[in-house]
């Protein structure tokens, strides 16, 4: 940064920038530190030889603006790209966001000064110049005409982009991070896309050319004081701030670089604020205090009568005082405070005619507080003076917030009065905002109408969108009537609204989307054109709307139901014309009954019986009888001719084509014509319907197309479905009785497609529902069954196999068990748990011989030996852990462990198959075995019995599921716990006790349900009592933790807090890796009765890369973790990231934070906090990953029921939804 003064700012910086542009390039291509302070300390130098030539009388070559008017160059430039609008767009931004620091009256000074309230503005413009410092001295000469000689105004030109930072006022932390913002964040004033009107470019053109009125006539003047003429008193500025150019640099060097060049300042001068704020801060008081300062005034007052307070201050001599005329000093003093609080009072008055009582008040109390003081005889004494001193600037101080607060006002306010809910709506929108401002202070005002303003503009856009919403069903208002109060509705709703934040939520929760949706349905109905004007179907609908008085109460019970309804129909256009069409024939029948004189009071009964809703009845001319029925009989011809006619012989073509489509099909099925859907039929509700029609009853022909069009459709299903049967193809076999068992099969499938055509009545409409629901089921079923058959029969040497196998043993099966019996058996099995054609063949590939083994087999042991028998085929296996059904629950205690035991290996050797077949093995085995277990512990009749079954119960069914399925049962789960770890202890006086309570527990299960369960609930904390005292005399016994946990690979482990945490030193070569703590969940066991530890302490990126390189399974982590970067090296992740890939292939902590794709470099990149490191926690860690290095680390991960354990002990004043969250970092990122 430089700093100049005794020049003008256009000279300060032709100076400067070459130098700066010098040592930009210089630092650029520098490494070294020294080679930048030499670079540094040459700019300086360079800097003071130009200063020095510049006092000897060398002349600066000036850039300098015809007729002094360099907004009129500004244009040009635009103009000459053709983008005139680009430049009304920032003009525009000046004029809305800056109108506080204008100039007030022809001194140029503003209401705001360098201390001044009026917050700081932001503005982003382009470069227009090839050349970027003749267009920064071009910007900076427009915005110093445009803006007040006080205005705070800051230029900042980055050197390797094209545009230039614009600040007015004093910047704040957010206009210093703006000039840190790329374009994406803050673009440029000439692209937003503002909507100017007409007037205001006019306004802007004129001022360019030069032929706009003075600004200060069009802003307005500050009225003098009495003292003395308008440059010199009566102002309401008490500072001066000088204007400041800043050049900024891209590079970090220059912007940290301050090259002081003494004796160079920017000064725009003195002004009359300037002087102002001497006279009533300063100079009085010690004038007053000063014996001679008071000769001296009285001398130069006496000798310059007429002279102004500023210029006698500004003659003080010290020769020249004498105290005994400080009076009259004192009265000039007194005018021109006087005149600026008049001037105060005004915007008091001002304040409460908006009916800002709370600022107006206060405004009254500051004039009043001042005037007392200065209408006191006793100011001439110094703590009286003081004291009015200290007075007046409270009170110019809230003068000149106020000022600003009323320029913010009146700048604000054209956009309210023209913004859209002022003009279409006609609400009130000023005076909603200005209701907000009542009850706020003059500190608060600003702060207030800022936030309001903020909230007008949201509430702008939203109604945006709600009058496109209505837009879209004004479209449609002219084809229905009901659309047309949609608008009226919508304005009435907003005109009963008392503030700006409930209009927002009105169209924010309400109209909007509610709207939103309505249009979307209007023109889902209304997007075709229509021949003639048709109605909604609910003739009353009208008559509802008359008495409706909300738009919300329009939507919920009128509009939205009727358009639902309507967008569900499938031709809503049929349903509204034969309401239209009832009606008309019902009126039509009863004119015909009526005599001529007669006619005129009915018409007037029907007017009146019409009025709330018949909107088609009130077009209707009733001036002539005669008139109304030839034009009623006219309607009705134009409708058989255009409407009738053509559904007849659609009817018809659809009749022929449908009885044709159902013999085809019948017939390919092998199935007889359905007795409910004879020909007879068929044409006889044809020829009722067509009689129907004729008489005007449109309805039942309607809805009989739309059930015939869903038969159709059912037969093509069905069509398709007998294609798919057809492509099953048997393989030739020489086994007739196998061959013959699979076509049954498949005749059967064929069958199930046409089950229950012969028993439907046609005519039935809910019948026929029904069917065609059936059959859409039956279809998915059917579609899946040939699949999966297909594959197996395609697979012709499996079937050989099957039948090769198969034609051994067949002989050997007495009665019904033969193949044929088999496949009718099996085909059951898969009606009830499919396990699909090819688990069927499956079963056929064994030799006859151990068929027939298995088949006979009723020794448990031997049956358990065949399962274990790794040589023996799958499926002689699979039928042997069937067979064990029969002897499970009946006098083995162990059969659930030796069970579980085979099991395992038969799961190793499923593995083996394909995943379809392996799939469906693996299932049966599950679910099999749930059942088994529960079997086997409710048959238990021994205490070793149920014990057996408790131990085992982990690998069979979960304890959640147990407490569903068993209340009794798990109860006895969790005594069998409970004495597990009472049998550790060698105190038998406590293990009698508890056993003997565990035997009272027993015999309440019944009592666990129903008006016993609080009896039950005590006598288990008497239990947990008892057990306590064991448990804390045993702790440091029954824990052995030397090989448990991250101790079992190394890990040194130590007992703290009397067992109830452990911790675990890393062992030697973990070197990024920290201590692991964990804490015993002291409620929690596992069901052996070993204790629960939940790991403390958050695994660290240094932990992590240890545990993987410590197992040696990078490869293995990198792909559970998932795709984190695009195949050119892009980073996936989004936000702070802790860790990434080496070029190694293993992982490595990240160099920064954050990730920049090439060629689009950070905008900003903070220096805290600092580089991550090893103790960071890990993140992006997919679940399976997590699971893996647990594994590795001799651990798991914690179940739900163990965190609810967690949060219960330490859980205290945490919400629930916050247990897991280590920070605000949580939510900050989130």
């Amino acid at each position: 940064m430089i700093q100049v003064a005794g020049r003008d700012v256009m000279t300060a910086f032709q100076l400067a920038h070459p130098v700066l542009m010098t040592l930009d390039e210089t630092v650029a291509v520098t490494k070294e530190a020294e080679e930048v302070r030499q670079g540094v300390r040459e700019a300086e130098r360079e800097l003071l030889r130009r200063i020095e030539r510049l006092d000897a009388g060398e002349e600066v070559v000036r850039t300098v603006w015809a007729d002094n008017a360099p907004l009129k160059h500004l244009a040009m430039q635009f103009d000459s790209h053709d983008d005139r609008t680009s430049l009304h767009r920032i003009l525009y931004q000046v004029d809305r966001e800056m109108r506080a620091f204008m100039p007030l009256d022809a001194s140029g000074a503003s209401s705001i000064s360098g201390e001044g309230h009026a917050k700081a503005r932001h503005l982003r413009v382009p470069i227009m110049n090839e050349r970027q410092e003749d267009s920064m001295l071009l910007w900076f000469a427009t915005m110093e005409a445009e803006l007040a000689t006080t205005a705070p105004l800051m230029l900042v030109l980055p050197l390797q982009e094209r545009w230039i930072d614009v600040i007015v006022g004093e910047p704040s932390e957010a206009q210093v991070k703006c000039l840190r913002t790329g374009p994406r964040a803050i673009p440029l004033a000439s692209e937003v896309p503002y909507e100017l009107d007409d007037v205001f470019i006019k306004e802007m053109d004129e001022r360019i050319s030069g032929t706009a009125r003075d600004r200060n006539a069009v802003l307005g003047k500050v009225p003098s004081s009495s003292a003395g003429d308008p440059k010199e008193g009566g102002a309401t500025s008490f500072s001066s701030v000088n204007g400041r150019l800043w050049i900024g640099s891209t590079v970090a060097i220059a912007l940290v670089l301050i090259v002081l060049v003494v004796g160079l300042f920017i000064n725009r001068g003195p002004t009359i604020d300037q002087q102002r704020l001497a006279i009533m801060d300063t100079n009085w008081s010690w004038v007053l205090r000063d014996e001679e300062g008071r000769e001296q005034l009285r001398v130069l007052l006496e000798e310059g009568a007429g002279q102004s307070v500023g210029d006698a201050i500004a003659a003080v001599d010290d020769d020249e005082v004498d105290a005994r005329n400080a009076v009259e000093r004192l009265r000039v003093i007194r005018s021109a405070t006087s005149a600026w609080l008049d001037e105060f009072a005004k915007l008091g008055d001002r304040f409460a005619e908006q009916d800002w009582r709370s600022a107006a008040v206060e405004i009254g109390e500051r004039v009043e507080d001042v005037r007392v003081v200065l209408a006191s005889e006793e100011l001439f004494e110094f703590e009286a003076g003081d004291d009015f001193r200290v007075r007046v600037q409270a009170a110019s101080e809230a003068f000149r917030r106020a000022g600003g607060i009323a320029r913010e006002w009146e700048a604000f306010t054209p956009t309210v009065e023209s913004s859209g809910l002022a003009r279409h709506v006609g609400l009130d929108v000023e005076s909603l905002v200005s209701r907000e401002l009542e009850e706020a202070s003059l500190e608060e005002l600003p702060e207030v109408l800022e936030e309001y303003r903020d909230v007008f503009h949201r509430v702008e856009e939203r109604w945006g969108q709600v009058d496109a919403s209505l837009e879209k069903i004004d479209q449609y208002a002219g084809q229905d009537p009901v659309l047309g109060d949609v608008r009226r509705f919508v304005h009435e709703q907003l005109q009963g609204v008392d503030s700006l934040d409930a209009v927002f939520r009105h169209l924010d929760e309400e109209l909007h989307p509610r709207l939103e949706e309505m249009a979307g349905l209007a023109s889902d109905r209304w997007a075709e054109d229509v021949d003639q004007p048709y109605f909604l179907a609910n003739a009353n609908l009208p008559e509802k709307i008359a008495g409706v008085e909300t738009l919300r109460e329009w939507i919920d019970q009128i509009g939205m139901e009727t358009y639902t309804l309507l967008a569900e129909h499938e031709d809503p256009r049929e349903q509204r014309f034969e309401a239209w069409q009832d009606e008309i024939n019902e009126l039509h029948a009863e004119l015909e009954a009526l005599s001529t004189d007669g006619v005129s009071e009915e018409i007037a009964r029907r007017l009146s019986a019409y009025e709330e809703g018949k909107s088609d009845l009130q077009r209707i001319d009733w001036n002539g009888t005669r008139a109304r029925r030839d034009e009623i009989e006219a309607q009705l011809g134009q409708l058989e001719r255009s409407h009738f006619a053509p559904l007849l012989a659609q009817m018809d073509t659809e009749r022929d084509n449908l009885l044709a489509r159902c013999r085809e099909r019948l017939a390919a099925l092998d199935a007889p014509w359905p007795s409910g859907v004879s020909t007879a039929l068929f044409e006889e509700i044809w020829d009722d319907r067509r009689d129907r029609l004729r008489e005007g009853d449109e309805t039942d022909c309607v809805g009989r197309l739309a059930e015939l069009s869903r038969v159709q459709q059912t037969l093509r299903d069905l069509d398709e479905r007998m294609a798919n049967t057809s492509r099953l193809q048997i393989p030739p076999t020489s086994s007739r009785i196998d061959k013959r068992s699979i076509e049954e099969i498949i005749s059967e499938k064929r069958m199930n497609l046409v089950e229950g055509v012969e028993e439907i009545d046609w005519s039935d409409q809910t019948q026929v529902r029904v069917f065609l629901d059936e059959q859409s089921a039956r279809q998915k079923a059917h579609d899946a069954w040939v699949s999966r058959v297909s594959d197996f029969l395609n697979d012709a040497s499996r079937f050989d196999l099957a039948v090769s196998e198969a034609r051994g043993w067949e002989e050997r099966f007495d009665g019904d068990e033969t193949p044929a019996s088999l496949y009718g058996r099996l085909q059951e099995q898969e009606d009830a748990e499919p396990l699909g054609m090819s688990g069927a063949f499956e079963r056929l590939l064994h030799s006859g011989e151990a068929w027939e083994t298995v088949s006979g087999m009723s020794d448990r042991a031997a049956l358990l030996e065949r399962v274990d028998d790794e040589g023996e085929a799958l499926a002689v296996r699979m039928e042997a852990w069937r067979r064990l059904e029969e002897f499970v629950n009946r006098e083995h205690e162990n059969a659930i462990g030796d069970e579980l035991a085979v099991r395992r290996a038969l799961l190793d050797a499923i593995e083996e198959l394909d995943e379809l077949r392996a799939g469906e093995l693996r299932e049966e085995l599950k679910v099999g075995l749930r059942e088994r277990w529960l079997a086997y512990a409710r048959a238990a009749e021994t205490e070793a019995w149920l014990e057996n079954a408790f131990a085992n119960m982990d690998q069979a069914i979960g304890w959640d599921e147990l407490a569903e399925s068993d209340a009794p049962l798990a109860f006895d789960a969790v005594l069998f716990g409970l004495r597990r770890f009472v049998r550790a202890d060698d105190n038998g006086e406590v293990r009698e006790e508890v056993d003997r309570k565990i035997e009272k527990m027993r015999d309440l299960h019944h009592l666990l349900d129903g008006e016993h369960a609080e009896r039950a609930s005590v006598m288990l904390a008497e239990l947990e009592s008892a057990l306590k005292g064991t448990a804390d005399e045993t702790a440091d016994e029954t824990v052995d933790v030397s090989e448990v946990g991250p101790a079992r690979i190394g890990w040194e482990v130590e007992i703290e807090e009397d067992g109830e945490v452990l911790r675990f030193e890393p062992p030697a070569g973990w070197t990024r890796s920290h201590p692991l703590y964990f804490r015993r969940l002291s409620d929690m066991e596992t069901t052996d009765g070993h204790a629960v530890y939940l790991c403390t302490t958050e695994v660290s990126v240094g932990l992590f890369i240890d545990a993987v390189t410590h197992a040696g399974e990078w490869a293995a982590v990198r792909e559970l973790l998932g795709d984190t970067h695009e195949e050119n090296g892009s980073d996936l992740r989004r936000g702070p990231r802790t860790w990434e890939w080496g070029a190694d292939g293993e992982m490595k902590v990240s160099e920064q934070w954050l990730w920049f794709q090439d060629g689009e470099p950070a905008d900003y990149y903070a220096a805290d906090p600092g580089e991550p490191s090893v103790d960071h926690p890990m993140q992006y860690v997919s679940v399976s990953a997590a699971w893996y290095v647990a594994k590795q680390l001799g651990t798991r991960l914690p179940t739900a029921s163990e965190w609810r354990e967690a949060y219960e002990m330490v859980g205290g004043d945490i919400a629930s939804e916050l247990a897991n969250l280590r920070d605000q970092t949580w939510a900050q990122q989130r």
